[in-house]
């Protein structure tokens, strides 16, 4: 989701983790600070699971997630 600002990555990695098996691990990079803000607030709320988020040097926003189990 590099180049895409708020609300475009939230919505995107929702509707893409509704599409995956529970468990599954959805990784999501950003470069928008705001949308690695917002992404773990809103997944969470929905059930899902935030393993990881890490920055790095260059700006990329990577966030590790792991679909709910029952849908």
């Amino acid at each position: 989701m590099r180049g895409e600002s708020c609300p475009i990555p939230d919505i995107q990695a929702r509707k893409t983790l509704e599409n995956m098996n529970p468990e599954e691990v959805l990784l999501v990079i950003v470069d928008y600070p705001l949308s690695g803000e917002r992404i773990p607030v809103s997944i969470q709320k929905e059930g899902h699971e935030i393993i990881k988020k890490i920055a790095d040097k260059y700006g990329d926003i990577k966030i590790y997630i792991r679909r709910r189990q029952n849908a």
